[in-house]
């Protein structure tokens, strides 16, 4: 079981760490967790300062709060989340729109979530008169160490598969 406070200002961050190819250490990100979200969605420019490679998808395109836009993608090499290492992670590469960049540059989508059961308990502030914080419990839906891969489907190609591997980091 994965237990994560969360800050709370209208949406819920969570403190990530991904492996990037520009630094030797794994670097903090800040997601928005969000179950709307079908895929994990991290800005251009994120992808840029990581060094990942962004390729064109087939015709993707994303809608959000700024309308639709032509989504591309790249792979995250790992993701941790908690202490819990998540392997590659699909995500998609947008330019976000200039409301939402104001907020955030990722987006935790349901790619990732759905691995999870999640137990969210928001917590009242009463000097802030609103919740201020949330307790996330992330609850892996499969025996992490009976399957030593969980595959997920690359929508890049028809067909292909990558895998992602939950690992503990003590």
């Amino acid at each position: 079981m994965i237990e994560i406070i969360a800050e709370y200002d209208y949406v819920l961050r969570i403190k990530t760490k991904i492996e990037t190819k520009t630094s030797r250490k794994p670097q903090i990100l800040e997601m928005v967790y969000d179950p709307g979200a079908g895929t994990t969605t991290i800005s251009e420019q994120v992808a840029l300062d990581a060094g990942y490679q962004i390729k064109e998808g087939i015709d993707t395109y994303v809608e959000g709060i700024g309308g639709s836009v032509k989504a591309r993608y790249t792979i995250v090499p790992n993701m941790t989340i908690g202490g819990v290492g998540l392997g590659p992670v699909y995500a998609h590469v947008v330019k976000f729109h200039e409301k939402l960049a104001q907020r955030t540059n990722a987006l935790l989508g349901m790619n990732v979530l759905s691995w999870f059961k999640i137990t969210q308990d928001c917590r009242w502030d009463n000097d802030k008169e609103r919740y201020a914080t949330a307790v996330l419990q992330f609850e892996p839906k499969f025996d992490i160490t009976d399957i030593p891969s969980l595959d997920c489907f690359f929508p890049g190609k028809r067909g292909q598969r990558f895998g992602s591997a939950f690992h503990l980091d003590f």
